[in-house]
């Protein structure tokens, strides 16, 4: 099969990073990027000077020389470009989240994708050689009971995501990965607990306390802050036969114990290698048309997830996500 052609919808951080990526990737092309701020549109002109520019991602999804495109915009305007892409029969890599709120998935319900179309969900730490890794030894520990991670760290810097309409929060636009994570490991949760408290006064929510009841007696929880103002990452992870612990996020040290057996390993930083990888995912599911390892399902159910803790937060109780997504989130997973 030829080159996949892609074109890449936003250019800040994360367009960007992907555009810097796929230049060494030869089964895959860029051949066209879009983005409303002009500088952006400098930067992408630099980085692809044989690549057609847009300021507008819908005209964009419009050129007939595009075959799968990046949605790299903020999650408010997700689903938009994700149904019109559909619309112009492109293939679909969109970063997570997959939108700002649960509510803004109903239009899913009124399109049907192609089964010829790839559509994948950005959930890149999916990729990641360490977390990779960390499936295989979770398996290694028995009866897992707790999976717990701790981040605390500062705001970030782009604006948009300082706007809970634009973003959704820390909760929504942040934590998902780590949301994910439990996703992936241990399948759906049965129950959500979850505080959240907005203490640097930015309305963004940026403090999260986050508890789920997995199958069998697993227990996930997240520590998230932005106004912590000091930087932590470290997961625990324990079992009846051991237990894990990583110092670090992207990349740190990784000490498992086993029956006893203690064994130390380091992981470097692996964000070029993930990002490759992730690339590398969509384009061979687009060449041999099959499904993606994230899929669109799994953008859904994180978003039900995400959902549910602010519901929970809200009730202050603890709550069934499947319950509180109601007829929305059931028509979604039943389609999905």
């Amino acid at each position: 099969m030829d080159k996949v052609r892609i074109g890449i919808l936003g250019y800040g951080f994360m367009g960007s990073t992907h555009g810097e990526m796929l230049k060494d990737i030869e089964e895959a092309t860029v051949v066209a990027i879009a983005d409303p701020l002009p500088e952006a549109r400098e930067k992408a002109k630099k980085d692809f000077p044989e690549a057609k520019i847009y300021s507008d991602s819908y005209e964009l999804l419009r050129n007939p020389e595009v075959d799968a495109v990046i949605i790299a915009t903020p999650p408010n305007t997700h689903i938009p470009l994700l149904i019109e892409a559909v619309k112009q029969e492109k293939h679909i890599l969109v970063e997570k989240p997959l939108a700002e709120k649960l509510e803004s998935l109903k239009p899913l319900l009124e399109i049907n994708i192609p089964e010829n179309l790839v559509v994948m969900s950005g959930f890149s730490l999916r990729y990641h050689p360490m977390y990779i890794d960390l499936e295989k030894y979770i398996k290694s520990l028995g009866e897992v009971y707790l999976f717990h991670h701790t981040a605390l760290g500062g705001l970030p810097p782009a604006k948009w995501i300082l706007d809970e309409n634009v973003s959704g929060g820390l909760l929504n636009e942040n934590a998902v990965h780590i949301l994910y994570l439990f996703l992936w490991y241990f399948g759906f949760p049965e129950k959500i607990y979850a505080s959240i408290k907005d203490l640097t006064t930015k309305g963004i929510n940026d403090n999260v306390l986050y508890i789920a009841h997995h199958k069998d007696i697993i227990t996930a929880s997240l520590l998230r802050s932005w106004s912590a103002k000091q930087v932590v990452r470290y997961f625990e992870v324990t079992g009846t036969k051991g237990s894990i612990h990583i110092e670090g996020y992207l990349g740190g040290k990784f000490t498992i114990v086993i029956d006893g057996e203690k064994k130390t390993l380091e992981y470097g930083d692996g964000i070029k290698e993930m990002y490759t990888t992730e690339l590398k995912e969509f384009i061979d599911s687009i060449q041999k048309n099959r499904k993606p390892l994230t899929g669109l399902r799994e953008a859904i159910e994180v978003q039900i997830m995400v959902h549910a803790a602010k519901q929970s937060n809200h009730k202050q109780a603890v709550v069934d996500p499947m319950r509180e997504a109601g007829d929305l989130g059931s028509k979604l997973l039943a389609k999905y």
